[in-house]
């Protein structure tokens, strides 16, 4: 069982590394890259190899400057060893800093890929590029595990979008012939999973990653009703008209009360907008999601149903009508 993951999302494919530690960080490495053959190591190092006799790929620290190579990974957990041994490499071996590479995401999660290890065997460079994109992406979840599921590619995630949609009832308030637009998409897996029930859907994210995540995700899966796009509304507005709008999860600080005029104005007569909280975890996250909701009720929206405190994650969620 492997516990740590080498850092795919800062080495490039097919790049010349040197491996520097022998401890269990090191050995988790060097075995994905020997399983993946993602890149080539070309020397292991680590001082506790001085004094012995080695052969090819183990080598000595001190011959780091010897090797002509794109990146030296540092396979150490903590930080402080990191920059330790960094600060060494370029006093001591002239190395460039710009080649040392050290992640503070490398503890292992294999909820990053599907159960069914066929699956990711089969397609190793699809999840393998998703997963690249997340670890960049401006995101509190990077080192667990997906924000949202998607189960059609069998990636997991904190979010179950498939039970979600049925719990909230989602479905029922859609049809065939709907546009529909979901703010905050993440990484656009939750739109995905409701492009079954609507004529289109269209996410948008301030996160370039998540978004280029949503276009792999929607190619590979052969989801043709659904496009993604890096778009701020609350800074820049929107275009066009909706039968339903998600805004999922939102931080209050980003203009979901103040824009919410503009939010109103783009659903249809008769169009849904669909409002869920954060965690619940106290009378002040109640405040802000009952201020939420009476916000667009003084825009002309009506409250079709609220689920108080629905699912593991106590959230609440509201459905208005306009």
């Amino acid at each position: 069982m492997m516990d740590f993951m080498f850092p795919y999302w800062a080495v490039k494919k097919d790049s010349d590394i040197v491996l520097y530690g022998e401890g269990n960080v090191g050995k988790d490495f060097f075995l994905q890259l020997y399983e993946t053959k993602y890149c080539n190591v070309v020397a292991w190092v680590d001082k506790v190899f001085d004094g012995y006799e080695l052969s090819k790929p183990f080598d000595y620290v001190s011959n780091i400057k010897n090797y002509n190579v794109d990146y030296i990974v540092l396979a150490v957990k903590d930080k402080k060893t990191a920059d330790e041994i960094s600060n060494e490499l370029k006093l001591k071996c002239g190395v460039d800093g710009s080649k040392i590479i050290w992640s503070n995401y490398y503890n292992f999660s294999r909820d990053f890929f599907p159960s069914d290890r066929l699956l990711y065997l089969k397609d190793l460079d699809f999840y393998m590029s998703l997963l690249d994109e997340y670890m960049v992406a401006e995101t509190f979840y990077a080192t667990k595990e997906y924000y949202q599921s998607f189960e059609k590619l069998g990636i997991k995630g904190s979010r179950k979008n498939a039970e979600r949609l049925v719990k909230y009832g989602i479905h029922e308030f859609l049809n065939k012939d709907d546009n529909v637009l979901d703010i905050g998409c993440n990484c656009g897996f939750f739109s995905m999973t409701v492009a079954p029930y609507v004529k289109k859907i269209i996410g948008v994210d301030v996160d370039e990653n998540f978004i280029n995540i949503a276009n792999k995700a929607m190619a590979f899966a052969k989801i043709d009703n659904a496009e993604f796009y890096v778009k701020d509304v609350f800074a820049d507005g929107l275009n066009g008209n909706y039968d339903a709008i998600f805004m999922l999860a939102l931080p209050a600080n980003i203009g979901v009360y103040e824009k919410a005029n503009v939010i109103a104005n783009h659903i249809t007569q008769g169009g849904y907008l669909f409002l869920e909280s954060h965690n619940m975890k106290g009378e002040s996250e109640k405040y802000l999601f009952k201020k939420l909701i009476d916000t667009y009720i003084e825009k002309g929206l009506k409250n079709v149903c609220l689920y108080d405190n629905l699912g593991s994650q106590d959230r609440d969620f509201c459905v208005l009508r306009k």
